[in-house]
């Protein structure tokens, strides 16, 4: 027999070892997020006999110029009851709660490549694309950003999307972000125009004006000939939206615990 609900507290270490069957790469990551943002209030669930069997979290995000969207994340099922049409289920749910509650969509980071056609068959489009960049080391003024800077860094942000709809970031957005990636060994600089998060292998987010020039000085500072960065735009496909009432072709949406 199947049940879907929410999560409440006694599920926290279910959902736990469930994502760590399916997230376990990153241990640290996930030993921060479950300290400092799994909210089993937006956890949704699928048990079959009793037995935790697959979840997905639906945090919603404010979007400019669509509305309310839920953003599905951490989707996963238990390797021995793939295939049977459960996550399936289980989002085709999320979608009738979202309707219930007012919600204009709901959009998605798929984990990997092989998901996109999973997604699509679910009404999801291709909406995010970035444009993966090499910037050779050079030297760059630059500065570490801290919490004191949510004003500069959010106003380069939403001075580079103008009007491609994008989340609203909120001061315990950005916060929690800077937190994240200092406690996880990355780094968040700017140079006053522009900023990056980034982690050893690459720059996340990268905005402002002559970016480049900002990229070109953390690989400097890491010491590292040229560093990767992602850019908003380009061909590569990286998020999906569905909109409950048409759809959409662009968007921006990084820098979600993707």
């Amino acid at each position: 027999m199947e049940e879907m609900r929410f999560a409440v507290p006694a599920d926290a270490p279910d959902v736990r070892g469930l994502w760590n069957i399916a997230f376990g790469e990153d241990a640290d990551f996930n030993d921060w997020y479950f300290k400092n943002k799994f909210d089993t209030g937006n956890t949704l669930l699928s048990f079959c006999d009793g037995t935790l069997a697959a979840m997905v979290q639906m945090p919603v995000y404010e979007i400019k110029g669509i509305g309310r969207l839920t953003y599905i994340y951490g989707a996963a099922t238990r390797p021995d009851l793939r295939g049977r049409g459960i996550m399936t289920r289980l989002i085709e749910k999320s979608f009738a709660l979202d309707k219930q509650n007012g919600m204009a969509g709901s959009m998605l980071i798929p984990a990997d490549k092989g998901l996109f056609a999973f997604y699509k068959r679910l009404g999801y489009s291709e909406a995010f694309f970035v444009r993966n960049s090499i910037y050779t080391a050079a030297p760059a003024e630059m500065r570490r950003a801290d919490k004191s800077d949510t004003a500069l860094l959010n106003r380069i942000y939403e001075t580079s999307l103008l009007d491609l709809p994008h989340p609203v970031r909120d001061e315990g957005y950005w916060h929690s972000q800077i937190d994240m990636f200092n406690a996880l060994g990355g780094y968040v600089y700017t140079d006053g125009k522009a900023y990056a998060f980034g982690m050893e292998d690459g720059i996340q987010e990268l905005m402002g004006q002559n970016a480049g020039e900002l990229a070109a000085g953390i690989a400097l500072k890491l010491k590292k000939p040229a560093i990767k960065a992602a850019e908003q735009g380009g061909d590569t496909s990286l998020g999906m939206v569905r909109l409950y009432d048409g759809q959409i072709d662009k968007m921006y949406f990084n820098l979600m615990y993707n």
